[in-house]
Parts: structure tokens; C-alpha cells; sequence
């Protein structure tokens, strides 16, 4: 997959697991991050890849899609942006936070043609997985928590 070339952002826990499995999957890597010293720990650990402290200057490269893995405020913001930069992007859950910027995405989304998935990991989780019926679930979890502050959202 050497022809496939990814961007990061944002170097943090989840940054880094993208990155790792970016480079197992043979793609060429690119990551940003504003921290100086978390950007030369990237340089220092994964030299095959290529740094930079700005989105601007990632774009020079002409990635072809971006991985946003910053705080949760950010989102909405670099979404938009990449998306009005034709980028393919994958999203960190949340998207973001607000009704108000989703509905923004979704319309840059339409505007741009763009792509986007928000990660999803926790989908296939085994835990997720079996719970078919949250009402269910809030009754097993009441029968095991004697200081159940669910009672109230689930009646």
C-alpha cells in the first residue's frame, strides 16, 4: 500500500496506534502535532514517517486522506477543513460536539463530495455487542450496582 499516503493528526495514545498500524499496513505516514516535544518523540521513534506542526504544511504533501486524533474540541474544526480540502477523513469519535457542528459536516460533506467515517471501534466490542436492548442491560446493571443513579433516565 505504498501508493496510499495518510496523515495524522495529533500524536497523542490513539494517534500513536494509528500510526503503528498505518506503517504495519505499509502506508506512507505523515503526522502532526503542535507539541514540539511529542513531535520530536514521533521523529525519534518512527523516523520512516514524515513530521510537521501544521496542517498548512501537511498539505503541500497532498495526502490523501487525514486521521483526526485530537481532543474532542477540535474536531469540528479540522473536519471542516479537510473536508473543504477534498481530503478523505477519518474522525476520532465524538465527531465532534454539538448538533450545530454535525450539521455543518454534513453539509461540507455534500458541498465538497466529501468522505468521512467516524472510528468506531466500540461497535464490535463484546460488551456492545450483546447489548441488544439498553432498558435490559440498565435492569441487569440495577441488580448489581446498590447505588443506582440510573433509575431516573431509563423508567
Amino acid at each position: 500500500m505504498k501508493n496510499v499516503n495518510i496523515c495524522v493528526i495529533g500524536a497523542g495514545q490513539w494517534g500513536i496506534n494509528h500510526i503503528k498500524t498505518l506503517i504495519l499496513l505499509n502506508v506512507n505516514v505523515g503526522c502532526i502535532e503542535i507539541n514540539k516535544d511529542k513531535l520530536n518523540s514521533i521523529k525519534n521513534s518512527f523516523p520512516q514517517i514524515t513530521c510537521f506542526s501544521t496542517i498548512e504544511d501537511s498539505l503541500e504533501f497532498n495526502y490523501h486522506g487525514y486521521v483526526i486524533a485530537t481532543p474532542a474540541s477540535s474536531h469540528a474544526k479540522l473536519a471542516k477543513l479537510l473536508i473543504s480540502k477534498n481530503k478523505a477523513v477519518l474522525v476520532e469519535k465524538p465527531l465532534c460536539l454539538s448538533v450545530a457542528d454535525s450539521e455543518e459536516i454534513k453539509s461540507q460533506l455534500k458541498k465538497f463530495k466529501g468522505k468521512l467515517i467516524v472510528g468506531h471501534l466500540m461497535m464490535f466490542h463484546p460488551a456492545v455487542i450483546k447489548i441488544k436492548n439498553p432498558k435490559e442491560y440498565i435492569q441487569k446493571l440495577k441488580v448489581h450496582n446498590k447505588f443506582n443513579n440510573f433509575k431516573n433516565y431509563y423508567n
